[in-house]
């Protein structure tokens, strides 16, 4: 902890210029300043954890953090540009009633959600004809696993994951 190169109060400091620099070089105008905020503590954070692996004679410390942060940055784009389709739809402010990324999960906590969850597995048992797809969904919403359903059923967990397979696309062809 000692061999060290840089002392802990200027971490952040040194984080943020390793950050600020690779942003500017690859991604300038693409992040917010909260982004590189949050990217600056994550890099913060990986210094700390990994200060103990830092080793001298494979490189100059700078290089290590710059490596550090050029990672947390390409994770953070990525992860920025997965979540576009999702912030557009919020761009304007406004959400639908019937956007699938409403922040309103009223289902969740009402007092029909037991009702609501019933008479969607009713549905589901419905749609099936085999007594053998019900009783694998039934399992399947047991929470059992494949291993599990194998054994009870007789079968290798190969044929229960075609089971699953082929009862998954008969509730989706049914829907």
């Amino acid at each position: 902890m000692n061999s060290f190169p840089i002392a802990s109060e200027k971490f952040r400091n040194v984080a943020s210029k390793a950050v600020s620099s690779y942003v500017k070089k690859q991604y300038s105008k693409y992040f917010t300043n909260e982004d590189i905020e949050d990217m600056v503590s994550d890099v913060t954070l990986r210094m700390w954890r990994a200060k103990d692996s830092f080793d001298a004679e494979k490189g100059d410390i700078f290089q290590w953090v710059w490596t550090i942060a050029k990672n947390v940055v390409r994770t953070s784009a990525l992860a920025k540009h997965n979540r576009a389709d999702i912030s557009l739809a919020f761009e304007e402010g406004d959400i639908q009633d019937n956007c699938p990324y409403s922040t309103y999960r009223g289902y969740e906590f009402g007092a029909d959600k037991d009702i609501l969850f019933e008479e969607t597995q009713e549905s589901l048992f419905d749609k099936l004809k085999s007594e053998r797809d019900k009783l694998f969904l039934c399992w399947k919403i047991e929470g059992l696993d494949s291993k599990e359903m194998a054994e009870r059923a007789g079968i290798s967990v190969e044929a229960v994951y075609m089971v699953m397979f082929h009862l998954k696309q008969r509730l989706q062809s049914a829907a």
